[in-house]
């Protein structure tokens, strides 16, 4: 039982979600998203890969897809737009 509780504390809960993806928002760095959301890197992308995390990859995509054009002059390290 106490591997049960153990695992069930590592879960992508609707809560650690939402800070992966806003954190994501603003960095668009997967490892730092996932870092801020209490997980792991490869578990964002085993959970975006599985049939059950299909809406948490459509809004990993809605994230991304809002940055590709409008932030041409973002510094990926700082987040921030560039004067």
């Amino acid at each position: 039982m106490i591997i049960k509780r153990i695992y069930a504390g590592r879960r992508w809960t609707g809560r650690r979600q939402l800070a992966f993806l806003d954190t994501l928002s603003g960095t668009r760095c997967v490892a730092r998203a996932a870092a801020a959301a209490g997980m792991s890197r490869e578990s964002a992308y085993r959970l975006r890969r599985r049939p059950a995390g299909a809406l948490f990859a459509a809004a990993w995509d809605r994230v991304m897809l809002g940055h590709s054009k409008s932030d041409r002059f973002r510094d990926p390290a700082e987040g921030n737009r560039r004067p």
